[in-house]
């Protein structure tokens, strides 16, 4: 086992401190998304139309933990979408962000918690994953929680009510 002194545990019972091994394989396909990212005019245009109507659909379904708020889109192009959520731990809000943004996910797809309430997504086609053109989408998920006294769906305790 290598040495771990000075590595800190990673969860509340860690004893190893340290992994097996590291993420090269995803370098490359990250470093492709990263590039295009980069791309002047990457990010496409009209995000209430392209993905604001696939993400309303999804929180209109029955049994979705989501309401949908609003839309807008910040001055770096970034599609803001304001959703609301029936109180839940913190995993269940991350589990069912993700569900909700795979209603928009193309074959690049990357999720990043910013806090609690918060959710950043870029998804996109990278050169040569399609018959289009490389184009993604840059997105921020801002989740409210709705009050307590609320009736939550039957079937919305699963992240996987969405699907």
């Amino acid at each position: 086992m290598p040495d771990t002194s000075g590595f800190s545990r990673r969860w509340d019972n860690d004893q190893r401190t340290i992994g097996t091994t590291d993420a090269r394989g995803a370098v490359a396909p990250l470093q492709r998304l990263l590039e295009a990212c980069r791309r002047p005019g990457w990010v496409t245009e009209d995000p209430g139309t392209y993905l604001g109507l696939a993400l309303r659909h999804q929180c209109e379904t029955v049994d979705c933990p989501w309401r949908w708020m609003g839309e807008g889109q910040d001055d770096d192009g970034t599609y803001v979408v304001e959703v609301e959520h029936f109180p839940a731990s913190d995993h269940q809000l991350w589990e069912d962000a993700i569900c909700l943004l795979s209603a928009i996910a193309e074959d690049s797809f990357h999720v990043r918690r910013v806090d609690r309430l918060t959710v950043e997504c870029v998804t996109g086609m990278l050169d040569g994953d399609g018959e289009f053109a490389s184009h993604g989408h840059a997105i921020r998920l801002r989740m409210g929680l709705r009050p307590h006294d609320c009736v939550q769906p039957s079937n919305a305790t699963s992240s996987n009510s969405i699907m």
